[in-house]
């Protein structure tokens, strides 16, 4: 089988992860012929990780996102494709309409990463997204609140077609990860550090952490792990609310795990989400998660982590204080970990793999 992966980049989030981790795993539990099609082509520790696998041929197109050339590039390829497996917009829009115009015979399967987006709401999207989306073979959502969304956008006759597929983590490298040391960034016995991992964008709400600051004690510290347009404006607000010398902004990684490891608490703060990656990664390196409580994220998290309302920073910080009780922070820890093992790659490829092969 001749199977494509297209998205938009491959820079730190939930979709780039999941395409990473289901190539990795496939590529050693099935004889897929696997190519990778990269829109913009920017380099990235992803990327560097992907190019060391044997066979995986790698397509950076280097363009902008929005740039007609994509369709010329994309004409070429997909026709040369069994299945075509893409994740994204504006990826969505490129591969449907270079997939019609090539007159491929390639099935495509689509993954839909979010509760929300700017197109929806708009009256001409609505109608562009049902020409596209009905082109699609197989529409996979990552939570059940993302397919709710996503068919009150386009209509319930897209149930047919529509999946639900949660994202997962590879549990066996977590666990088996080792944390980094304490020292390498100047931390102190008695500090509490919690970390975020996200980019930062719009959609995430770095802010938040960076406000709850205010309400802690002075040796609760933050790590925060991502890049994006509002990576500066958050650096901006730490040196306004005067907690600067509390965070570390590590940049781009790909080894989030032995951060996680080091850290204390896991912070999930999001403005809408479509599952939460991010939460499974750190339930699964045993720490406790508290996360935004928005559709999709609160699916993962409910009953296992601890939820606060979206954008309240000090009830953020009088949750992370509630976990001071050793004993409650142990319970929470064993829960997350437990909810961890039902999202195994393993078991995600095993499910794409079904549809691929259908």
């Amino acid at each position: 089988m001749k199977l494509f992966h297209i998205i938009n980049s491959l820079e730190l989030g939930g979709a780039e992860t999941l395409v990473s981790d289901l190539i990795i795993e496939s590529s050693r539990k099935y004889n897929y012929d696997i190519d990778l099609i990269v829109l913009n082509g920017i380099d990235s520790p992803l990327y560097q990780k992907l190019d060391k696998i044997k066979d995986l041929k790698i397509h950076k197109l280097n363009n902008s996102l929005y740039s007609p050339k994509l369709l010329i590039q994309l004409y070429k390829l997909v026709k040369q494709a069994d299945v075509i497996h893409f994740h994204l917009f504006p990826t969505l829009y490129w591969v449907v309409i270079s997939h019609l115009l090539s007159n491929s015979k390639a099935k495509l399967i689509y993954t839909e990463h979010s509760t929300h987006n700017n197109r929806r709401g708009n009256f001409i999207f609505k109608v562009l997204d049902c020409i596209i989306y009905r082109r699609i073979d197989k529409i996979v959502c990552i939570s059940k609140s993302t397919q709710v969304n996503l068919l009150n956008h386009l209509g319930d006759d897209f149930l047919v077609k529509s999946h639900i597929i949660n994202n997962g983590v590879n549990l066996e490298r977590i666990v088996s990860s080792v944390s980094y040391d304490r020292e390498s960034l100047g931390l102190l016995e008695n500090d509490v550090l919690l970390i975020q991992i996200a980019s930062f964008r719009e959609a995430k709400d770095q802010a938040t952490v960076i406000k709850s600051l205010k309400y802690l004690p002075n040796n609760y510290k933050i790590l925060f792990i991502g890049i994006g347009p509002l990576l500066e404006p958050s650096k901006e607000l730490a040196m306004k609310e005067g907690v600067n010398d509390r965070i570390f902004f590590l940049g781009h990684r790909t080894d989030v795990e032995k951060y996680i490891k080091l850290s204390n608490i896991v912070i999930v703060s999001s403005k809408y989400e479509g599952f939460g990656i991010v939460a499974v990664e750190g339930m699964a390196c045993k720490k406790p998660v508290i996360a935004s409580n928005v559709t999709g994220l609160s699916e993962v998290v409910k009953g296992f982590g601890l939820l606060f309302e979206k954008g309240n920073s000090k009830e953020l910080s009088d949750i992370i204080l509630s976990l001071k009780e050793e004993k409650k922070y142990k319970e929470l820890s064993d829960r997350c970990f437990e909810r961890s093992t039902d999202f195994d790659i393993s078991t995600v490829v095993e499910k794409y793999h079904q549809i691929y092969t259908k």
